[in-house]
C-alpha cells in the first residue's frame, strides 16, 4: 500500500485504528451517503481560503455557488482566526 502523509494520512491511520475493518470512503455507511447527496438548493455556502494554507489550496475550497472568502493564515489556524469572523458574522447575518 502507498504510505499516507500529513493530515490526509493522520485521519487515515486513525480510522484504520479504530476500526480495522471500514473501508472508508467505499464502505458505503450512512455518513459517506450523506456527504454524496447535494445540498438543498436553498443552502447557502460561505468558504474561507489562505494563500499561506499548506494543506489546501485555495482553488480547492472554491465550491459552485459559494461565497468566497479569502484570509491571510494558515489552515489549522483558520477556526481561530479573527479576519474570518466578521465575514462570518455578515454571511449569517444575511441569512
Amino acid at each position: 500500500s502507498i504510505a499516507r502523509k500529513g493530515v490526509a494520512g493522520a485521519g487515515a491511520r486513525a480510522v484504520a485504528w479504530l476500526d480495522p475493518d471500514c473501508e472508508f470512503p467505499a464502505c458505503g455507511c450512512e455518513y459517506v451517503e450523506a456527504l454524496r447527496r447535494p445540498l438543498h438548493p436553498a443552502t447557502k455556502v460561505m468558504s474561507v481560503a489562505s494563500r499561506q494554507d499548506p494543506i489546501v489550496a485555495p482553488s480547492a475550497c472554491r465550491a459552485p455557488g459559494a461565497e468566497h472568502v479569502e484570509v491571510d493564515g494558515t489552515h489549522s489556524g483558520l477556526a481561530h482566526n479573527r479576519a474570518v469572523y466578521p465575514h462570518l458574522a455578515r454571511f449569517l447575518a444575511a441569512r
